[in-house]
């Protein structure tokens, strides 16, 4: 799977208006992070170094990953998901998970991804924008649960092709994209 001339567009469009931001380390919680992620073998492993690679240059040796690797990742955290099937209560329980982690692992910072291209997304007929959605629906539902947890939102996009493999993660600012996406559908 490609990136679209469309979605190229569209992530140069958010680029630029501020909502996909580059990745500063620190945001980085000291104590270590929960990561939701796809485990896409293609992309997964991206992910988890560039993480890796981030504490390392915030000067920390060890960084400390509690991986939960749902295929679709954030996109499962959200009731009424179209990654969901339908009249389960996979939201809740991979919901569940995640707050446990916290608890087990007195890690209070959720790094929530969602990916692009993605399997699961196109299988479930979501964009960029509605993962987007879904990334923002996930974090509500993770803060209506536990309002002291901190979540950060990210967006993994495979830039590449198969010679030249560029992949990057962006911060996602919720407040931003909410604006953003208010502006473009009172259009």
């Amino acid at each position: 799977m490609r990136l679209t001339e469309g979605e190229l567009k569209l992530i140069t469009q958010l680029r630029q208006d501020g909502v996909l931001e580059n990745v500063n380390n620190h945001r980085l919680d000291p104590k270590g992070v929960i990561l939701v992620a796809c485990g896409d073998c293609d992309r997964f492993p991206d992910i988890y170094r560039h993480k890796r690679r981030s504490y390392r240059q915030a000067g920390k040796r060890h960084a400390r990953l509690h991986l939960h690797c749902w295929n679709g990742g954030a996109l499962r955290l959200v009731p009424g998901s179209p990654a969901n099937k339908p009249g389960r209560s996979t939201a809740v329980d991979f919901q569940e998970d995640v707050l446990e982690s916290e608890r087990i692992k007195r890690l209070h910072t959720v790094a929530l991804y969602v990916h692009r291209p993605c399997a699961k997304a196109a299988n479930s007929k979501m964009g960029l924008l509605q993962q987007m959605l879904m990334l923002y629906g996930a974090k509500r539902e993770l803060k209506k649960k536990n309002n002291k947890l901190h979540v950060a939102c990210f967006v993994h996009i495979d830039h590449g092709t198969r010679r030249n493999k560029r992949q990057k993660s962006y911060f996602m600012s919720c407040t931003k994209f909410i604006s953003w996406y208010a502006l473009r559908a009172d259009r």
